[in-house]
């Protein structure tokens, strides 16, 4: 399945993969940042200090890699104009409904090269489809992307189930689900 799986990134545009806690999901998402280190990417995550982790580790590794680590939080507080308090105290739909109205469109040459959706669980109700579009070359319909999440941990701030959403992305994406756990 390893094999079949790092296979998958390197034939795909857009590859989606599923998988629980320990499963590999984030060492794909550093394999294919060492296959890409040419381009420009950014890698998105919710969380700061899995951020910082996977920055770390990647620089460790090649401290040449030109690729962007950044939490979707902060990279909406520098590019869309909110201050922390206000954007932390939006609902799914305002979240959204904001990143719409306030995050700019890259022009064509600031545009990443590929993206990396880590943990994607935990933002994918919060406009990832508008962010995708607005800074990713190609968009969704087009660009590299490479979404991680594991639905079992979802969660949202209002209850819902967010199925609708990651389907929403995966019929943009080939699909991989990873059943063996990696680490203990």
């Amino acid at each position: 399945k390893s094999l079949e799986t790092y296979k998958a990134l390197e034939k795909n545009q857009k590859l989606m993969i599923q998988g629980p806690p320990g499963s590999g999901k984030t060492t794909y998402a550093k394999a294919y940042i060492d296959q890409n280190k040419s381009k420009k990417g950014l890698y998105f995550c919710w969380n700061k200090l899995l951020q910082l982790k996977v920055q770390d580790e990647i620089n460790k590794r090649d401290n040449s890699v030109t690729q962007e680590f950044s939490t979707v939080f902060s990279y909406i507080l520098e590019n869309a104009g909110m201050s922390y308090e206000k954007l932390e105290a939006l609902n799914e739909l305002e979240f959204t409904n904001h990143v719409r109205e306030n995050l700019p469109e890259l022009d064509e040459d600031s545009k990443y090269d590929f993206l990396i959706l880590d943990e994607l669980q935990d933002y994918v109700d919060r406009g990832v489809d508008i962010i995708i579009d607005r800074i990713l070359k190609g968009g969704l319909k087009n660009g590299r992307l490479l979404t991680l999440y594991d639905i079992d941990q979802s969660y949202t701030w209002s209850g819902r189930n967010i199925l609708d959403d990651i389907e929403f992305i995966s019929d943009y994406c080939a699909h991989v689900k990873l059943d063996e756990i990696k680490r203990s």
